[in-house]
């Protein structure tokens, strides 16, 4: 009988055999009731939001997934910090990855809890995008910009969030924080391959949103649309 623990791998190669590599993936046609990127751009508003939504949820399951990864956590491996709560909080740990300059400057920000996704930088300010929603939302918290700081949020109710105004710089952010999505997408199918994240996505309860190939240039695609629709 096969071990149940290579039974995901198996089925995952079986799904990879049919599937078009990366570097074949631009204009291909998606199969009947998949979303290639080059449909987004077709895409009403309500449907647009209701892939982004659900897109987001499977990210968040994927990372989840990368923690437990067996050739070890994929987040600290990326330059994640994982910062746990104080004794006597209780809450989710926050994965903290900060992107510096040469001179030493902070750039960007990524914060990661179970229950949401933050992104910032010295420019334009901070958003959160809470998990099974799809609309960002102005953040007043900081993160620590250094790891031996604690950090003050834990639990989402930690957080003060403000609505978006038109025309208030959002889509910029909104856009970065896509692509950054998408460049840690293309990172784990270069460090682990297609395979990889098939089997993460084969533990989860849904279907995949998009096909594995798909993730990354489905990520950066949003974000070009960003202005579109925000």
């Amino acid at each position: 009988m096969l071990n149940e623990t290579l039974m995901p791998y198996f089925a995952a190669m079986a799904i990879v055999n049919q599937s078009a590599p990366l570097a074949d993936t631009v204009g291909v046609k998606a199969k009947k009731g998949e979303i290639a990127p080059n449909q987004i751009a077709h895409l009403h508003y309500g449907a647009m939001l209701q892939l982004g939504q659900k897109l987001f949820d499977q990210q968040c399951w994927c990372w989840g997934r990368d923690i437990k990864s067996p050739q070890g956590n994929l987040l600290c491996q990326y330059g994640f910090v994982r910062l746990k709560p104080l004794p006597d909080q209780h809450g989710s740990s926050l994965y903290l990855w900060r992107d510096f300059s040469d001179d030493g400057a902070l750039r960007r920000m990524v914060g990661l809890w179970g229950f949401g996704f933050y992104y910032a930088t010295p420019q334009h300010g901070a958003l959160f995008l809470r998990r099974f929603e799809f609309q960002p939302r102005w953040v007043f918290n900081t993160l620590p910009t250094h790891t031996l700081q604690a950090s003050p949020i834990w639990r989402p109710d930690q957080l003060t969030l403000y609505a978006r105004q038109p025309n208030d710089g959002m889509a910029v952010l909104f856009k970065q924080a896509l692509t950054w999505l998408a460049e840690y997408e293309a990172w784990v199918v270069q460090q682990r391959g297609h395979v990889y994240r098939h089997i993460s996505l084969s533990q989860w309860l849904h279907r995949p949103v998009v096909p594995v190939r798909y993730i990354a240039a489905s990520w950066r695609e949003l974000g070009a649309r960003v202005t579109s629709w925000l």
